[in-house]
């Protein structure tokens, strides 16, 4: 089984610190990642070399979360509960 230092080319890096349960990374080919703070519910976007912008925030009572992909956020409709 490869190991992650077999898949990428370069060394790993942190871009930034200070999030509380994060998922992703997800490259886009302009150059930045998209990732989520699972337990703050916001998508962030970042460039290297940049701090994050947060690009989209879910409200707490959602019973559908937005979704990162190839090509950026999902369409996906966020429905309020109740």
């Amino acid at each position: 089984m490869p190991t992650l230092n077999d898949l990428i080319d370069g060394d790993a890096q942190r871009l930034d610190t200070g999030f509380t349960f994060t998922e992703g990374p997800l490259y886009h080919p302009d150059g930045f990642y998209y990732f989520v703070d699972v337990r703050e519910s916001k998508f962030y976007r970042i460039k290297p070399g940049e701090k994050p912008s947060c690009c989209a925030r879910i409200p707490a009572k959602a019973t559908a979360r937005p979704s990162i992909h190839r090509g950026g956020l999902s369409n996906a409709r966020a429905a309020t509960a109740g």
